[in-house]
């Protein structure tokens, strides 16, 4: 199993931005020098000198000559303490790889989007980010969120720290696609929906013996794989059935695992990780399980067509996106996130 440590860097970084976010540091005080954030943080001066540089990126600070590293103007919001504007602009943010045109969930969901902010006479904008870079410029050049403006985040990835700040904004309407972020309303795809809908299926196919393959997807987004392990199993508790979590990334030991135990039939957390698991398979061996793939994201990919898979419904995710937007701030018998099912597509 990998680990990864964050560097002690980042680590301090993300700590004086949150010391920036929070108040603690206001706008146009100096921020902690070199050799004063080596005193508190207990780091080198060099790697001092790597957080001072990263806060510069974030454009939440700037050199004065002479002077030191001072705090910029941190308002991210042109909201009035007593502004009640109404929602007139819509902007998702997020990476070319998620909600670019080519890309199946993306398109979906913005079509979703436009069609609802076409009806609630909304304008819609896309503003797309390099999710590799550190920072991808959305707290640069004095950007503000306008008081009738809201923001959907999807970037298929981990929350970025300039996302993280906008989140952290008072008066800004964000909402997150399957993505969590505390105090920040989102929208998801109802995992337990399609884990018992799947269940129901195998279950018809008369399987008793079913494995999950955990692990084997491309998001680095956490959150849908874990709630799937916990309803696989819960779903294999209440069935009285024989089950297993095979929490590997490694496809060829999953492969040996399904081969030595014979399981009836195999789950996946995307249709493409179920159709390189059959690729691979049926060069060992014949005796193929059932398998189920989930999303039915992959249009074009060779053997879809022949794969039974829970399908998301990402447009009406994107519907779901505005709607909580339009609707933020009132607590009153709205639910803070939305749980969007889909259907089964039987091959």
């Amino acid at each position: 199993m990998r680990t990864t440590t964050t560097p002690k860097y980042i680590t301090v970084r993300d700590d004086m931005l949150y010391q920036i976010r929070s108040g603690q540091l206001q706008s146009g005080e100096r921020v902690a020098s070199r050799r004063e954030i080596c005193e508190k943080y207990g780091i080198s001066n060099m790697t001092a000198y790597k957080v001072q540089a990263e806060l510069q990126k974030t454009g939440l600070t700037k050199i004065i000559s002479g002077q030191g590293l001072f705090v910029n103007n941190t308002q991210l919001s042109n909201h009035a303490e007593d502004s009640n504007d109404k929602l007139k602009k819509v902007r998702i943010i997020g990476a070319k790889l998620a909600i670019g045109s080519q890309t199946v969930f993306g398109s979906r969901l913005i079509t979703g989007m436009r069609e609802q902010c076409d009806k609630s006479g909304l304008e819609f904008n896309i503003q797309y980010i390099d999710v590799s870079m550190p920072y991808t410029g959305i707290l640069r050049n004095g950007y503000k969120v306008a008081p009738d403006e809201g923001l959907v985040f999807f970037s298929h990835s981990l929350l970025l720290p300039e996302i993280v700040l906008l989140l952290m904004a008072p008066k800004i309407r964000t909402v997150l696609i399957n993505n969590f972020f505390q105090g920040s309303p989102s929208v998801f795809v109802d995992n337990r929906h399609g884990i018992h809908e799947i269940f129901d299926y195998v279950e018809s196919k008369g399987c008793k013996k079913i494995f999950y393959a955990a692990n084997l997807t491309a998001s680095h987004n956490k959150f849908n794989e874990n709630e799937h392990i916990e309803c696989f199993k819960e779903e294999i508790f209440n069935r009285k059935l024989n089950g297993r979590v095979m929490a590997s990334d490694n496809y060829n030991e999953v492969v040996k695992i399904v081969a030595e135990e014979k399981p009836e039939a195999v789950l996946f957390p995307s249709d493409t990780s179920a159709l390189i698991f059959r690729r691979i398979f049926q060069k060992h061996l014949n005796e193929m399980p059932l398998l189920i793939g989930f999303d039915n994201i992959s249009d074009n990919e060779p053997g879809l067509e022949s794969l039974t898979t829970y399908e998301i419904n990402c447009k009406a995710m994107g519907i779901a996106a505005i709607e909580l937007l339009q609707e933020f701030g009132n607590c009153n018998g709205i639910p803070f996130n939305r749980r969007i099912p889909g259907k089964m597509l039987i091959r």
